[in-house]
């Protein structure tokens, strides 16, 4: 059409140009062109009107494919217009956003007024500016990945696209938005490169070494944990300065070529580093070898694991282990340790000791009838599996309540029971410590009637007594105290400011005193209670005191008693003392008896009947110690008595000899008593001169002794021909029984009877005479021998078991190497031949033991000779070492062990019976180990 209007001003206007002379030509021309511009007008409107129906029809089936399209689409497609208001929208977009039907319609009222977004356009913050410029000026706009939260309140991720839809004037009229739901695009990449990122971190950060390296151990790669568990900064570093087979011994080498060799592989070798700089020193490894087609190995790669602490712990916990055994072991306390179910699992020797046997298979702690029946059985099972300790106190247990198979054995038991937890918190075994208290209750018993007959005794103490605690607070009194101070201190009263004792003794000084344990005692003190208190009554004093305190367990000053002592009388005594000491002078110097007084030998006071029996003036005695007039023979004897009573102990009189000026020989009996002479304790003494009266003893013992010896020869003769005499007799006997033996036993069997009870009697009778004879000869048996005890005894046993038939009697020897007697071969004979053969005939249970021990004590060889027989009873000990004293009458003679007792006395050694424990018999020999000068 525009070509056409072109056209007709092209030549409209240069026939306007030549003028009205061809106006008439002009105007048909004008015409005809008109007419044929309406035609082509015409038939260009017809055929645009076909067009425009043809497009109308494309258009409306585009339109309509598109919307088939758009509506299917798995993209959430929306239409808004420039103000955002919805205008069109897919199933996908309804779905992808969960609009339900009472939203929606709010969705499609709702603009966005000048394009102010609210909270539910928040996930579209950070792009805001962006959204804003295609809604105002056009364009598009890709948000690749957002995350937003729907009205379910799920978390997506969308992929956002906004394309503008301008008008003719370029103007926005719409905005079309595809949402993209990639959420689980989105989680894929996320775990993604969360899985490589852990691959990544797992390679770099395990706790492991992964390496691998040629065949000679030449690095290839190794990962960061490996260059670090070695002690390199990187694996560089590693890689340049170290191999794998330089950090292990030749052998462990050798070992892992070999096995790569033979199975291509070794697991779990533990190799220990030869470098001892490095700070691994065990490692677990895994090592796997590559080959090739030829079998060649081409390299090696393997992890190793630092096992250094694990092995280090593993030694630890083995010594931890022994250790722990040997503290169960060693422990004075007896301990049971039980599995979960309380069952028995392990127990000391200390308690099989107590308990005398070990719980049966069927035993469970937490079933135990002794515990059930105290009725905390439930109590304790829930403490122990919760993992608390339970303590059992003062429990009175005997494994015979529970199996009457097992001893009687009653106890009370402290029991500590406490649990063992595994890593889970759940229990794995039951520890039982066992505390035998059956002795510690019995002293409480008797220390509660002790305190309470020790309050008795304060009490009833006919001196003053009072008690306080350790910071001097009055607790009370006894009625000696109460009858000497006629009333009981006030409540507040407090002795470390009593006003009086102040003066007296320093505070600080007492205290700390106290506090170490010591006793205090205070000089005489005026004292009046009057003077403290007006109220109280006047009653003038003198008082000494003193003062202990008591500690408890932790050796902590707790109590102080007080001890008082009136002496207001004493003071009135001791005038009349210093009278009564000059009527004691008079007295002194006229009496017969010589009177000292000395303070550890330093002499004080002589009367002249002393000077007289020693022959040297007072001067010449002040001079020396009082002890060296005596013998020097009994001068230790008198120091040690004389030590003895100035530490206060009774000493009993005795006799003594002392040499007077002149050397000569006087003997005294001496007797004294402990006092206190001019401020000093001192012992007074006296001696009487007993010369004449020993003289007389000695002349009897003389007479005595020859006296013995006669009676000992008489004797000794007489059993010599007693025993000449049955000698005889027993030889014929034994004649007449070989003869009737020969003949029939039924007849003679009287006779023999007859016959065995006279060889009995016969035989006894010269046993006797033996021993008589064997006393008499005692004395005159002493040539010595150098005898090795050891040596003998072992001889002597198999002889005596031979000749008396016991081979039933277990023989036990301890003795010492050293001990060598020198003693006459035949009483060494006698000693253990009587001594044994009375143990013998003691026995009476089936098992029999004689125990000899010897080993050196001091100056002495002691001997001990012990049985399990029968003991010998208490009322009869005194008198078996009398001679023919018997406790066998028909076949003892009385004479064993007198002869032992001699011979021991012999020989200046003792024999004694001691009193054991366990009841046996135990006989204790001394003998000196230095040979006796005959």
């Amino acid at each position: 059409m525009s070509f056409i209007i072109d056209q007709v001003n092209f030549m409209l206007i240069p026939l306007i140009a030549f003028g009205s002379e061809y106006l008439l030509q002009i105007m048909i021309i004008l015409l005809i062109i008109l007419i044929v511009l309406v035609t082509v007008l015409f038939r260009e409107r017809r055929i645009i009107q076909s067009t425009l129906r043809q497009k109308v029809v494309e258009s409306s089936a585009v339109e309509k494919l598109n919307a088939t399209v758009i509506e299917q689409s798995p993209i959430g497609i929306s239409v808004r217009d420039k103000n955002g208001k919805l205008l069109k929208y897919n199933q996908a977009w309804y779905s992808f956003w969960h609009i339900t039907d009472e939203n929606l319609t709010d969705y499609l009222e709702r603009e966005r007024e000048k394009l102010q977004f609210d909270d539910r356009d928040d996930y579209l913050r950070d792009w805001k500016q962006e959204v804003k410029k295609v809604y105002t000026k056009g364009g598009q706009l890709h948000i690749p990945e957002i995350k937003v939260i729907d009205n379910k309140q799920n978390e997506k991720w969308i992929s956002h696209y906004f394309y503008s839809i301008t008008d003719e004037n370029g103007s926005v009229e719409k905005v079309v938005i595809l949402t993209e739901d990639i959420t689980k695009r989105k989680k894929y990449e996320i775990a993604l490169s969360e899985s490589e990122e852990k691959y990544r971190s797992l390679l770099e950060n395990l706790p492991v070494g992964i390496y691998r390296t040629k065949p000679d151990g030449t690095y290839l790669s190794i990962n960061k944990k490996m260059a670090s568990m070695y002690g390199y900064e990187s694996p560089e570093e590693m890689m340049e300065k170290d191999k794998l087979f330089d950090n292990m011994t030749k052998q462990d080498h050798d070992k892992i070529m070999s096995e790569l060799h033979k199975t291509g592989k070794i697991d779990d070798v533990e190799v220990h580093m030869t470098k001892r700089e490095m700070p691994v020193q065990w490692v677990l490894g895994s090592i796997k070898a590559v080959k090739d087609n030829t079998g060649s190995i081409t390299y090696i790669e393997g992890i190793d694991i630092d096992i250094t602490e694990k092995k280090y712990t593993e030694l630890a916990l083995q010594k931890e282990q022994q250790t722990l055994q040997q503290v169960i072991e060693l422990n004075p306390y007896a301990i049971c340790i039980f599995d979960r179910f309380g069952r028995y699992y392990q127990a000391n020797k200390v308690f099989n000791d107590l308990f005398k046997a070990v719980p049966s298979a069927d035993y469970s702690i937490f079933d135990d009838k002794i515990i059930d029946k105290l009725g905390v059985a439930e109590e304790f099972k829930n403490t122990i599996h919760q993992g608390d300790t339970y303590h059992f106190n003062d429990l009175e247990y005997n494994t015979n309540k529970l199996d009457p198979s097992l001893p009687d054995n009653p106890m009370i038991l402290h029991i500590i029971s406490f649990p063992i937890m595994n890593e889970n918190n759940n229990l794995e075994f039951v520890i039982h410590m066992y505390e035998n208290i059956t002795e510690k209750k019995r002293i409480e018993r008797e220390l509660a009637r002790e305190r309470k007959t020790l309050n008795n005794i304060i009490d009833l103490n006919p001196y003053p007594i009072t008690i306080a605690t350790a910071n001097g607070q009055y607790l009370r009194g006894n009625k000696a105290f109460l009858d000497l101070f006629k009333i009981p201190p006030p409540p507040d009263y407090n002795f470390y400011t009593d006003p009086i004792a102040s003066e007296v003794y320093d505070m600080d000084t007492l205290k700390s005193k106290l506090a170490k344990g010591e006793s205090i005692s205070f000089p005489p003190m005026q004292y009046n209670t009057h003077d403290i208190n007006p109220e109280f009554p006047d009653n003038p004093l003198t008082i000494e005191m003193m003062m202990f305190p008591l500690m408890n367990d932790n050796n902590e000053f707790e109590y102080v008693v007080n001890m008082f002592a009136d002496v207001t009388e004493r003071n009135k005594a001791i005038a009349n003392l210093k009278e009564s000491e000059e009527k004691f002078r008079t007295f002194a110097e006229k009496t017969s008896a010589a009177i000292f007084i000395h303070t550890d030998g330093r002499i004080k006071y002589v009367n002249p009947e002393a000077l007289r029996l020693c022959g040297y003036t007072y001067e010449e005695l002040k001079q020396m110690s009082l002890y060296d007039i005596f013998d020097p023979k009994y001068k230790e004897m008198v120091i040690q008595k004389g030590n003895t009573r100035m530490n206060g102990a009774d000493v009993p009189s005795y006799e003594t000899p002392i040499l007077n000026k002149n050397g000569e020989e006087v003997w005294v009996i001496v007797t004294g008593g402990l006092i206190d002479y001019n401020g000093e304790k001192s012992i007074l003494g006296t001696a009487f001169d007993i010369s004449a009266k020993k003289k007389a003893e000695q002349e009897l013992f003389r007479m005595q002794k020859e006296r013995y010896s006669q009676i000992k020869e008489i004797a000794g003769g007489v059993a010599h021909e007693i025993y000449n005499s049955l000698f005889p007799a027993v030889s014929s006997i034994d004649k007449l029984k070989q003869r009737l033996a020969e003949k029939n036993i039924d007849e003679v069997e009287r006779n023999l009877k007859l016959i065995n009870l006279t060889d009995k009697a016969v035989t006894r009778a010269i046993h006797m005479t033996e021993l008589v004879t064997e006393f008499s000869k005692l004395e005159t048996q002493q040539e010595m021998n150098e005898i090795n005890f050891a040596n003998y005894v072992e001889a002597y046993i198999n002889r005596f078991k031979y000749e008396h038939k016991v081979n039933d009697v277990k023989f036990i020897v301890d003795i010492d190497d050293r001990v060598v007697l020198n003693i006459h071969e035949n009483h060494l004979y006698s000693l253990l031949y009587n001594i044994m053969s009375n143990a013998v005939d003691s026995f009476e249970n089936d098992e029999k033991i004689i125990e000899v021990s010897a080993k050196r004590n001091g100056s002495y060889h002691k001997i001990i000779l012990r049985n399990n027989g029968v003991p010998i009873p208490e009322d009869i000990r005194e008198k078996i070492f009398d001679p023919f004293y018997s406790t066998k009458p028909k076949s003892g003679t009385g004479l064993g062990l007198a002869i032992c007792k001699k011979i021991i006395e012999i020989y200046k050694g003792e024999l004694t019976l001691q009193a054991t424990i366990d009841k046996n018999t135990e006989f204790v020999i001394l003998l000196p180990i230095e040979p006796l000068n005959h």
